[in-house]
């Protein structure tokens, strides 16, 4: 462990070429952005979680994040929210997956969400339907039809991404969620 942090020490040294001397932080950023390095920090805040399943098989299976990331050294920003799924294998294991979806995809996705809810079998006479929006990145919702309720889904479609099914009311309190994040996101780029 002490040889690993010793490393990680000396990788960051030579990685932006640190001196003894003393410099400020107005420095420190110009030095990085001089160097073409790129320090960016995540700021966060958990705006929801959304089960998936019912009754005891009910487990929270979706957390909705607000996030801002800022470039240190150009001060530069970044709005987006991220979404972790969780999918259940067994009742004693699980996977996840992070996606992220950028705060000018959202008023997009928000509709689909919107879109997807109300389709039903009224404009055709065939029986089943499925319905699906994907963001530009790895994002996908879904809605099936084969029964007697719609069946919706969230999943993370990126190699290895997981993805779970809702309930017609915890699909609507997802959107709900994404509306919440939106409207954080919307308030805190404003005051940029």
């Amino acid at each position: 462990m002490k040889h690993s942090f010793a490393l990680i020490l000396i990788a960051l040294c030579a990685t932006f070429n640190l001196s003894a001397q003393s410099t400020s932080p107005a420095e420190e950023s110009k030095s990085l952005s001089d160097a073409k390095q790129r320090v960016v920090v995540r700021y966060e805040q958990k705006v929801a979680s959304v089960n998936s399943g019912s009754g005891l098989m009910s487990f929270p299976a979706i957390d909705v994040l607000a996030a801002e990331f800022v470039s240190i050294g150009d001060d530069s920003r970044e709005y987006k929210v991220l979404i972790d799924i969780t999918q259940m294998i067994t009742t004693s294991s699980t996977r996840q997956s992070r996606v992220s979806i950028p705060h000018e995809e959202l008023e997009t996705l928000i509709s689909a969400f919107s879109v997807l809810q109300n389709i039903d079998r009224s404009n055709s006479t065939l029986p089943n339907y499925a319905a699906f929006y994907r963001t530009k990145g790895d994002f996908s919702i879904r809605v099936f039809f084969t029964g007697r309720v719609p069946t919706y889904e969230v999943e993370d479609t990126s190699v290895g991404g997981v993805g779970t099914s809702l309930s017609q009311a915890n699909f609507a309190q997802l959107a709900t969620a994404l509306q919440s994040a939106k409207d954080i996101l919307d308030r805190i780029s404003a005051n940029e």
